[in-house]
């Protein structure tokens, strides 16, 4: 009996169920017949009408037809303002700027970026450090003629070969005058750097691809880029000019060059001493081929000359602790050094095996952690050089400190006095 009353109440609500649904599907029909009755209405209208064309044209519309314009409503049409005539053509602003940045490179190699005094009675550091650049510079602008010399054999796109001309020897003198700067400041470590710049530059200054399309951390750099202007300058000169981009580019490329070449200038003539040491380093390991630095100011720094005169007593104790603590830790510092960076690479690498990170990254960031490492341990080096130094400087007598402040020379005094057996040159202060 309950299982009968169940049953009878489930087809109760079965059936109201069923009740609202037919209620629904009147509601539908009669919506339907009224827009049939208004479509019966808006045709007899029509009918009626004594200009019967209109119907006769919506009749006869073509569908294929007009799905075909729905579906791609506007036709892009391309017109190459400024073309190029084949890839070669397209890609040669890359290499040639690469080409140069490796010849300006090359000229630091092959050629000795300290100069040799035999035969100079004086010679300051300005003069040396100007000298040698008028040499690269010289040689840059032989490379920068056989460059041009080989686009024009294959056949490269060209709007003036005067103007690709000039403009390659003006990208070369001033991609010379970043690299010499470099070099002849920081050394072999200045080489490094050269090495990094040009291994960022690839794929960071819109050569390849367009910036748009690299990561992020290339976008960012790009702007401080060398490459970025020169590239930019020479496809102006193969594709065509446009408004005063030429100029800008090349401006701000020079300007990039003059500000790198002072720079460089600058810490040649207060860093001498430095180079002498870190060359005499290398000297001494019978391996790494060093400079003979002959041109430099004075050998003791004015600050370790003004602490020995203020009060020698002070200066040579603090001169012997910092010389002791150095000495007892110069092992842990040299070492732990060499084990920073071998385990920072180590890590970089193993992130580029786990992570899906661009590979060009990881590559710059593992060639700017291993100079950040050459960096530390040239530091180390000079600082302890500069201990000895130091230590010289308390040895000096008197009079002798108060010459040394005397005849200190500036940057357009600084000098070397050869003897006159032609033997080793000497530094006059």
């Amino acid at each position: 009996r309950d299982e009968t009353i169940s049953l009878l109440a489930g087809v109760d609500n079965q059936l109201a169920a069923s009740l609202g649904i037919l209620d629904d599907v009147s509601g539908n029909l009669s919506t339907l017949a009224d827009g049939a009755r208004s479509a019966e209405t808006d045709i007899n209208a029509l009918l009626a009408t004594s200009d019967s064309e209109i119907l006769d044209t919506v009749t006869s519309l073509n569908s294929a037809k007009i799905g075909e314009y729905i579906s791609s409503p506007v036709t892009v049409e391309q017109q190459a303002v400024f073309p190029t005539e084949n890839y070669g053509s397209s890609m040669a602003s890359f290499f040639t700027n690469l080409a140069l940045w490796i010849g300006a490179f090359m000229l630091t190699i092959i050629f000795r970026v300290e100069v040799d005094t035999e035969g100079f009675r004086r010679l300051t550091v300005g003069q040396a450090y100007l000298g040698r650049f008028l040499l690269f510079a010289t040689l840059s602008v032989l490379q920068a003629v056989v460059v041009t010399l080989g686009n024009a054999a294959f056949g490269v796109q060209m709007q003036s070969v005067t103007a690709f001309l000039a403009t390659a020897i003006a990208i070369g003198v001033a991609y010379t005058g970043i690299i010499y700067s470099i070099v002849s400041a920081l050394g072999h470590i200045g080489r490094g750097i050269a090495v990094f710049l040009v291994v960022i530059q690839i794929p960071g200054a819109s050569g390849l691809y367009p910036i748009e399309l690299m990561p992020g951390f290339f976008r960012r750099i790009y702007p401080f880029l060398p490459f970025r202007y020169g590239i930019d300058a020479m496809r102006e000169t193969i594709a065509g000019f446009y408004g005063y981009h030429y100029f800008r580019f090349m401006a701000t490329l020079l300007a990039m060059s003059a500000v790198a070449f002072a720079l460089g200038w600058l810490f040649r003539l207060t860093s001498s001493h430095a180079n002498l040491l870190f060359n005499r380093q290398l000297a001494r390991t019978n391996l790494i081929t060093n400079e003979k630095v002959e041109v430099m100011g004075s050998p003791y720094r004015a600050s370790d000359i003004m602490a020995a005169l203020s009060d020698r007593e002070e200066f040579r104790g603090g001169v012997e602790k910092r010389a002791r603590m150095l000495r007892e830790n110069y092992r842990t510092l040299i070492f732990g050094g060499i084990g920073a960076g071998v385990l920072g690479i180590a890590i970089i690498t193993l992130l580029t095996m786990l992570l899906p990170t661009d590979k060009t990254i990881m590559l710059a960031i593992v060639v700017g952690w291993s100079l950040l490492v050459i960096l530390y341990l040239g530091a180390v080096e000079y600082f302890t050089q500069s201990l000895v130094d130091a230590e010289q400087v308390s040895l000096l007598g008197e009079a002798e400190l108060r010459d040394a402040v005397i005849h200190r020379h500036d940057s357009a005094g600084t000098s070397v006095t050869i003897r006159p057996t032609g033997g080793e040159s000497e530094a006059t202060q």
